[in-house]
C-alpha cells in the first residue's frame, strides 16, 4: 500500500507537472496568437494604407493624363519642339552679339578728340549713302540738350532684319538719345 500511495503521490506529482506545462504551453500559445492578431491587425492596416496610395496614384495618373491630352499642353509641346530648333540654329545672335562687340571696340579705340560726332561710327541704316547720312548726323553748330539714353534689349541680331527695335533706335538716335542694344547670348558663346 505504500508502494501503491508512492506510486499515486507520483503520478499526482507528473499530472500536476503536465498541468503546469500544458498551462506554460497555453499561455504560451495564447501570447502566439495574441501577436499573430496584432500582425494581421498590422498587415491589413497596411493594406488600407496601400489601397488608399493606389486610389491615389491612378486619380494622379488620370489627371496628368488630362493635362496631357489639353491644348496648353499640346501648344507647350509645340513651343519646347520650336525652341529646340531655333537653339540648333542659334549662331544669328551670337554673329550679332560679335557684331555689337566689334563695334564697341573700335568706339572704344577711337582718339578723345574725334568724339564731337559720337554717332558717326555706329550704322543706324543698312548702307546709307552719305547725303542721307547728314540727315540724321548731329549738328556741330547747334548744342544739344542731354537725353536720355535708351536701352532695348532685342531678341534678333540688329543686322539680321531691320525691323521694329532698329527702327525705334535709330529714331531715338537721330533725336539725340544714345542708345545701347543688349542681345541674348549663349553661355558658351565667344568674343
Amino acid at each position: 500500500m505504500a508502494e501503491q500511495g508512492r506510486t499515486m503521490a507520483e503520478q499526482a506529482l507528473m499530472l500536476a507537472e503536465r498541468n503546469s506545462r500544458t498551462a506554460d504551453l497555453e499561455r504560451q500559445v495564447a501570447e502566439r496568437d495574441g501577436h499573430l492578431a496584432e500582425r494581421d491587425r498590422r498587415l491589413a492596416e497596411k493594406d488600407r494604407a496601400q489601397n488608399w496610395l493606389q486610389d491615389e496614384l491612378a486619380a494622379k495618373a488620370e489627371t496628368i493624363r488630362e493635362m496631357s491630352g489639353s491644348k496648353f499642353w499640346k501648344i507647350r509641346d509645340g513651343y519646347h519642339a520650336l525652341r529646340a530648333s531655333l537653339q540648333a540654329l542659334g549662331s544669328p545672335l551670337r554673329r550679332g552679339a560679335r557684331a555689337l562687340a566689334q563695334s564697341l571696340k573700335k568706339m572704344r579705340s577711337r582718339p578723345d578728340s574725334d568724339t564731337t560726332d559720337f554717332y558717326g561710327g555706329l550704322t543706324l541704316l543698312p548702307k546709307l549713302p552719305a547725303e542721307r547720312r547728314q540727315k540724321f548726323s548731329i549738328s556741330q553748330h547747334r548744342p544739344t540738350p542731354r537725353r536720355t539714353d535708351i536701352i532695348c534689349f532685342a531678341i534678333i541680331d540688329w543686322s539680321f532684319r531691320y525691323q521694329r527695335p532698329q527702327q525705334l533706335m535709330t529714331q531715338f538716335a537721330t533725336q539725340g538719345h544714345r542708345c545701347f542694344m543688349f542681345l541674348q547670348l549663349d553661355s558658351a558663346s565667344e568674343f
